[in-house]
């Protein structure tokens, strides 16, 4: 073989080598490709593609003559969809929901995702108000475990210790 000629490409399934597999076999299934190559492409774990998979927000493909599942565009497409949104933080229950709505008319999936994305908004500015007011509890323990000195007790250990005690001027 000389460097000049392109290599050749072994077909998983077939004894035979080809060189060009889109010639060989066509546009369409050149595209497709296995469980682990999707899997790589989208950058995710051959089990979460399974995981999805089996909660129904990615169709299975059909098996091929080999027995291996062949995984097209429109799978890869929703693919990268799930992990976008993931990123997003929407669940996985909420990408199902999506994922039903995708198949009826435009205008029904484009208002559940409004719905969906306004809804998990609420509650990350739910989870951002709680952690502010965490953060201004611990700012308050730092600034209190700073004005004391090295001799004399924590003064957050001693409120959450005299608020244990029972109050005895109610006897």
């Amino acid at each position: 073989m000389t460097d000049t000629m392109a290599p050749l490409t072994p077909y998983y399934g077939t004894d035979r080598i080809v060189e060009n597999p889109k010639r060989f076999l066509g546009e369409a299934m050149a595209k497709r490709r296995t469980i682990g190559k999707l899997a790589a492409e989208v950058g995710v774990n051959v089990e979460t593609v399974r995981f999805y998979e089996r909660a129904g927000i990615l169709e299975q493909p059909s098996r091929r003559d080999q027995g291996w599942r062949e995984y097209d565009d429109e799978r890869l497409v929703t693919l990268q969809y799930v992990r976008e949104a993931r990123r997003l933080g929407l669940t996985v229950a909420d990408i199902g929901h999506l994922h039903e709505h995708s198949r009826g008319p435009q205008a029904g999936f484009c208002e559940s995702v409004r719905d969906t994305v306004a809804k998990r908004i609420e509650i990350i500015d739910a989870r951002i108000a709680d952690l502010v007011r965490t953060r201004a509890g611990l700012v308050e323990w730092l600034g209190a475990c700073r004005a004391r000195s090295a001799a004399d007790r924590c003064p957050t250990y001693a409120a959450l210790n005299a608020s244990r005690e029972p109050d005895s001027t109610k006897s």
